[in-house]
C-alpha cells in the first residue's frame, strides 16, 4: 500500500502528465512494476488515474485524497497483509470457535 500511496502522492501533486519512466525513476521501482500498481489502482478505485500516451494523471482529486488520508479501500497488497487479513476474517466470523 505504500507505494499505492506513493504513487497517488506523486501523481496528486503534478499539474502536467507523468510518464512511467518518470514515476519509475521518482520513486526507485521498474517501470512494469508502475503500470502493474496503476492498473490495481485502477480496478479498486473505479478509474482513479487517467491513462494517456502522455502518462499518466489523477481523475478525482478528491478520491485520490481519501486513499492518501488513510481510507484501506485497497485490498492487501502483499502476503503478510493477505494473512493477517485472512487471520483477522478467520476469528471474527467462527461461529464456533474451537478453544
Amino acid at each position: 500500500k505504500d507505494t499505492i500511496k506513493k504513487i497517488i502522492n506523486y501523481l496528486i501533486t503534478q499539474q502536467d502528465w507523468v510518464t512511467a519512466l518518470k514515476l519509475s525513476t521518482f520513486l526507485g521501482y521498474s517501470v512494469r512494476s508502475i503500470k502493474s500498481h496503476i492498473v490495481d489502482i485502477n480496478n479498486e478505485c473505479a478509474n482513479l488515474i487517467i491513462s494517456s500516451a502522455k502518462g499518466y494523471k489523477i481523475a478525482d482529486k478528491g478520491a485520490a485524497m481519501e486513499i492518501l488520508k488513510g481510507n484501506d479501500s485497497l485490498p492487501p497488497q502483499d502476503n503478510e497483509e493477505r494473512l493477517k487479513l485472512f487471520l483477522i476474517f478467520s476469528f471474527v466470523s467462527t461461529k464456533n470457535p474451537c478453544i
